[in-house]
């Protein structure tokens, strides 16, 4: 079965909208970051919620925006781009690359 509905399009990056990233290349990142998008956008298979002791480092861009000054979306857990739901819980493709493998009986 499969899911309830898909978006139009792949979501873009507004990069017009962008000044900096803090930590990085601008144009690198947000290439990262629309691949990500890509790739959450086109998965069949389902994601999988980081656990609570994963270490995630934020992606953040500097807007060009009074309302919202910085934005973090997407983080890195590894060398695997995430999306950020806040700051307690990402998204990941596949299994947690951090958590433990289970044995099968």
């Amino acid at each position: 079965m499969g899911a309830p509905g898909k978006l139009p399009a792949v979501p873009e990056v507004q990069a017009d909208r962008i000044l900096a990233v803090v930590c990085g290349d601008l144009s690198a990142e947000i290439r990262e970051v629309e691949r990500c998008a890509e790739r959450f956008f086109d998965a069949e298979a389902p994601v999988s919620l980081a656990g609570p002791d994963t270490p995630v480092t934020p992606v953040e861009f500097l807007m060009d925006t009074l309302e919202a000054p910085s934005w973090v979306a997407f983080g890195r857990v590894g060398d695997q781009l995430c999306l950020v739901l806040d700051r307690e819980h990402s998204l990941l493709l596949g299994a947690d690359p951090t958590s433990e493998p289970t044995r099968e009986a």
